[in-house]
């Protein structure tokens, strides 16, 4: 969880507000279960802030957010949710990932909906707005700035 003040004033950039979702839960490894958020702001690197709708804050209490990508694993709006353990595998695969020369699949999604999967190379770790966005050198696509939670990401096996 982040101070939503403090990321909104790591970036000079204004952007459009995002669109609500509908049923939009994130799962909260704390309790290990999933939990129903808002879509708050729009950050660089396709990270939005998004708030527990369940926590009210007091009137001089500092809002904390939850910062993740657009397309994250843990963001679901389906009723059927992946078991426990399967977030808790997919967490422990995205950590290990966060290290320079760690290497996976990056699924490359064409403007005309054509996808195709990349060979990629983590080149760098960036933490100027929030920790590990994975600077990743893919195969044919060039680099690109990717938060770990990313379901673009994924093993080489898959």
């Amino acid at each position: 969880m982040f101070s939503r003040s403090n990321v909104n004033s790591r970036h000079l950039t204004m952007f459009a507000k995002p669109p609500q979702v509908s049923n939009l839960t994130y799962f909260d490894f704390e309790t290990e279960k999933w939990r129903p958020v808002e879509v708050l702001d729009r950050l660089p690197y396709r990270l939005l802030t998004y708030r527990y709708i369940d926590v009210v804050y007091k009137h001089d209490e500092e809002e904390m957010v939850i910062v993740t990508c657009d397309d994250s694993y843990r963001l679901s709006t389906d009723e059927v949710k992946p078991l426990v353990e399967v977030m808790k595998s997919e967490r422990e695969w995205r950590e290990n990932l966060c290290r320079i020369g760690s290497v996976c699949k990056y699924i490359h999604i064409t403007s005309q909906m054509s996808v195709s999967k990349h060979s990629s190379n983590i080149s760098d770790i960036n933490g100027d707005i929030i920790p590990d966005i994975l600077v990743c050198d893919i195969e044919g696509v060039g680099q690109r700035y990717i938060y770990k939670d990313s379901t673009r990401l994924c093993m080489i096996s898959s």
